[in-house]
């Protein structure tokens, strides 16, 4: 099941609303999981890659685009 292999450490292809937050905050961009949602109600993050039964699921690579776009929007 996809939600037990996303539950299953950080070389995950997909990351959901809570290992996207992590994984911005390892890369030096700080988000809360409240922040976060709120970008998503604003359109602000990438809009999510998969969704299943309500839950929203960004691919990895998307997740480093955004990173990088934040981080060049810094400098």
């Amino acid at each position: 099941m996809l939600e037990e292999h996303l539950k299953n450490g950080k070389n995950v292809a997909m990351l959901d609303k809570k290992r996207f937050t992590e994984y911005l905050n390892e890369n030096g961009i700080p988000f809360s999981e409240a922040k976060i949602s709120t970008y998503i109600r604003r359109e602000k993050n990438p809009q999510p890659d998969l969704m299943i039964g309500g839950k929203r699921y960004w691919k990895k690579e998307s997740c480093k685009k955004y990173i990088l776009e934040k981080l060049e929007k810094r400098v």
